[in-house]
Order: structure tokens, then C-alpha cells, then sequence
């Protein structure tokens, strides 16, 4: 497939992502192949060496803070087919992540050695296919490598994916600038959702981002409807983690919930 170029919009959207488009703009000289992250010791020691800057020492909450950040990826990746249809190469001998903080905040971007992209078709088989070479070819691959060095539980890792994949599409159905695509990304959302293709993430026998897609609900102290998480991401472990805990936090939306008035 012959290669296109993105448009300044385009990559204005993507930097919003988290999307490195330019190299030479990085101030941070830390930049780490993803890879390498794939290999457990190499794993270990890039969140041994990131424990301060993630506000704790403790490696499943290090863990977990990881696999938010790194779940910018997967949005980086859905946005370009979904929203631009085109795709990217995320093999992981292709990215970088690279050290940036954002409000004292550890906040990674992304960088691709070769960001070149390709027209991806409304072909189902080509989305799939495109779909497992992001999940299975790739985030599975850096879940397992911060399953075996943290101990964290691959649901609560999936969880911290799902939660921002939800995000992007409900975003399409609310910015005026997305108007005309929403059909093509509602098809691509129910496909991601599908409990059929549960092999396009791993060696899955269920979907692992369906199981979160609930009904949002009304929390008190919360103006919106919110989707309480299953899972606990530990956010409220960091350092100033009370501050940091999400509005989903199942620990807290769970005492608070209240149910719809009856009429």
C-alpha cells in the first residue's frame, strides 16, 4: 500500500494524544524502545528507575500507573483508523516512549522511528487485522512483560486500557469537528466490543475490554453519570494520591451510587 501523508489538523489531533511528531521539539533525552519492555528484566529496571517519578516504590501501583499511561498507545492507534482512517506501524521495534511530566505529573509521549502511514479500508478483515496487531501483537505483549515483573493482575491492566478506549468513542458523538465519521467509529467500537474476537487481543476466550462496558450511573457528588471501574487502579496509592483518585473509583462510587428516581 502506497504511503500518505497526515494533515496539520491531523497531527495536532494526534499530539493531543500524546504523539511525538517532532523529534527535535523533545526536551527529554530519556527515550526507551518498546521493544526492549518486552523482556522482563528491562521492564523491571525501567519502573525501578521511574519509581520517583511515579510517586511510588511499590511495583504493582508503579505497575498499574504504567499501563495507564502506556493505554495512550492504544488510543493513539484507534484514533488513526477510526477517526482518520489510516494506520500506523505500532510494532513494537517501531516505538518509543519517552519520559515527560505534565503538571508534576509522569506523562509519556510516543514517538514512531518510522511514523509513515497507510490508508486503511471500512473492510472488516482489515480492521481486525489491524486491530491485532496493536492488541495481541503488542499491548499483550508489554501486559505480560508487567504481569510477570509486578504481579499485577491483567484485569486490572485492561481495565486501565478500556476505560480510555471508551473515552475516544464517546468523543466522536460529541466534537463537532469529528461529524461524518461517527458511523464508521461506531462500527469500529462495536467491533472492538465483539465477544467473538476475543483473539484479536491474545489467547483470550472472552473479550478483555467488553467486560467493563457498563451502564454509567449517577454517583453523588458527581454532576455526570460515571462508569464505575471493577477494578482499582491504585491511583490513590501514589504520593498526593487522594487527589489523583479517579471519579470511577469503585472504592468510593460503589458507597455513593445512587439509583435512578422512580416517577
Amino acid at each position: 500500500m502506497s504511503q500518505i501523508l497526515l494533515t496539520s489538523e491531523e497531527l495536532k489531533w494526534l499530539e493531543n494524544l500524546r504523539f511525538v511528531t517532532d523529534i527535535q521539539k523533545v526536551t527529554s533525552n530519556r527515550m526507551f524502545l518498546v521493544k526492549d519492555l518486552i523482556e522482563t528484566e528491562k521492564m523491571d529496571s525501567f519502573l525501578s528507575e521511574h519509581y520517583d517519578q511515579m510517586g511510588s516504590h511499590d511495583p504493582i501501583v508503579t505497575g498499574s500507573l504504567f499501563m495507564k499511561r502506556y493505554a495512550f498507545l492504544s488510543v493513539i492507534g484507534l484514533f488513526s483508523m477510526s477517526m482518520l482512517g489510516k494506520r500506523f506501524d505500532l510494532s513494537p521495534d517501531n516505538v518509543f516512549i519517552i519520559d515527560d511530566e505534565k503538571n508534576g505529573l509522569w506523562m509519556p509521549g510516543f514517538y514512531l522511528k518510522d511514523s509513515s502511514v497507510t490508508k486503511i479500508s471500512t473492510d472488516r478483515v482489515q480492521r481486525k487485522e489491524y486491530i491485532s496487531h496493536l492488541f495481541k501483537d503488542h499491548l499483550n505483549l508489554i501486559m505480560t512483560s508487567v504481569r510477570k515483573v509486578t504481579k499485577l493482575s491483567s484485569l486490572i491492566m485492561w481495565e486501565n486500557v478500556a476505560v480510555y478506549i471508551y473515552w475516544l468513542y464517546e468523543i466522536v458523538k460529541d466534537h463537532p469537528s469529528l461529524v461524518g465519521i461517527d458511523q464508521q467509529a461506531e462500527k469500529d467500537f462495536a467491533l472492538l466490543l465483539e465477544e467473538t474476537e476475543a483473539c484479536l487481543f491474545g489467547e483470550y476466550h472472552k473479550n478483555p475490554l467488553k467486560r467493563y462496558y457498563t451502564e454509567k450511573v449517577h454517583v453523588d457528588g458527581i454532576e455526570e453519570k460515571v462508569r464505575v471501574r471493577k477494578t482499582c487502579c491504585f491511583s490513590y496509592e501514589l504520593a498526593e494520591g487522594e487527589r489523583l483518585r479517579c471519579n470511577s473509583c469503585p472504592q468510593t462510587c460503589n458507597i455513593r451510587t445512587r439509583k435512578e428516581p422512580i416517577i
